[in-house]
C-alpha cells in the first residue's frame, strides 16, 4: 500500500507507532515545524510525536541527521493546500525555482526564509538550518 501525504499526516497525528522510514521522516519534519512555530504548539501532541520518533529510533537504530529544505516545503504545501505556483508567489520567485528547492537542487535563501517565516508563522531558524541530503521520499505529483 502506497501511503499518500494525507494518510501519513493522519498517522502522525494519531498515537500509532511509526512503521517505516517514510512515516519517520514525515513525523520528523512535522516535529521540527511544530518546534519552530511562532505559535505555542500543542504540548500533548508534541510530546506524543517526540515519543513516537524516539521509539522508532531506538527500535531501528535510525537517527535523523538533520532536516531537508525540500521536505519542509513539501509538508507546508500539502498542509496549507498550496501548489508550486502559489508558493512561488509567496516567495516572490519563479515556479521552476520552487521545483528545484522541492527536489533539493537549491537551498532556501535568507530572503526566502524570512518570507516563509512570516507567511507560515514559523521561526526563521528552521529554514536557516543547513539542508542535508537524505534519501528521497516517494511524493505525490503536483
Amino acid at each position: 500500500m502506497l501511503l499518500t501525504f494525507k494518510k501519513i499526516t493522519m498517522l502522525t497525528r494519531l498515537n500509532f507507532p511509526l512503521r517505516n522510514n517514510i512515516e519517520y521522516q514525515r513525523a520528523f519534519v512535522e516535529y521540527e515545524i511544530m518546534m519552530h512555530s511562532t505559535k505555542e504548539p500543542e504540548t500533548k501532541e508534541l510530546k506524543q510525536l517526540e515519543e513516537r520518533i524516539r521509539n522508532y529510533e531506538s527500535e531501528t537504530g535510525h537517527s535523523s541527521e538533520g532536516i531537508n529544505h525540500g521536505e519542509i516545503l513539501f509538508y507546508l504545501i500539502r498542509k496549507f493546500d498550496l501548489n508550486q505556483r502559489e508558493l512561488a508567489t509567496i516567495l516572490d520567485v519563479s515556479q521552476p525555482l520552487v521545483n528545484r528547492i522541492l527536489n533539493d537542487n537549491v537551498t532556501i535563501s535568507r530572503k526566502m526564509a524570512r518570507k516563509l517565516s512570516e507567511h507560515f508563522h514559523i521561526g526563521r531558524s528552521l529554514f536557516e538550518m543547513e539542508s542535508v541530503d537524505k534519501p528521497k521520499i516517494k511524493r505525490e505529483r503536483f
